[in-house]
């Protein structure tokens, strides 16, 4: 077994899936082809704090396959933002909900990750902070006690 470097972290590339759509064909009636990849941190980050918005969350959809959903030769996003609006006049539930399978897979995003992950950095934060917030569960409990 290999002594781990720093330049082998920082040259490691982040996993990324081919797809092939036939709902959305290209000119030429052929299926679509793009890549699903892998976010840097950084833009992981973004899209957990992005799903904190309550405006926003219920289209953690639409926002994790926009990020997600590339080009497979220029690695360029192929969905804006403001492709939401489309999303939710006409958008193809099934084919935004199986490309999100594969973002959330690759991202490691399965069911209780986004929390434990939002947990550590609301820790880390709390960390660094010389503001103490009380956590959701105890807001609650003061809440309640105070009105009683």
């Amino acid at each position: 077994m290999g002594k781990l470097k720093r330049e082998h972290v920082k040259r490691a590339k982040l996993a990324y899936e081919d797809v092939t759509i036939p709902e959305w064909p290209d000119d030429n009636g052929e299926p679509g082809d793009a890549k699903i990849v892998q976010l840097p941190a950084g833009e992981l980050i973004e899209f957990l704090n992005l799903t904190d918005d309550p405006t926003q969350k219920r289209f953690g959809m639409f926002h994790i396959v926009q990020k997600c959903l590339r080009d497979r030769e220029t690695d360029e996003t192929i969905l804006d933002p403001e492709d939401l609006e489309h999303f939710k006049e006409a958008g193809n539930y099934a084919v935004y909900s199986r490309l999100q399978k594969v973002a959330l897979r690759l991202n490691a995003l399965t069911a209780g990750v986004s929390e434990e992950i939002k947990k550590i950095l609301r820790e880390a934060a709390i960390a660094v902070s010389p503001i103490v917030l009380p956590d959701k569960s105890e807001r609650s409990t003061s809440i309640e006690k105070s009105s009683t």
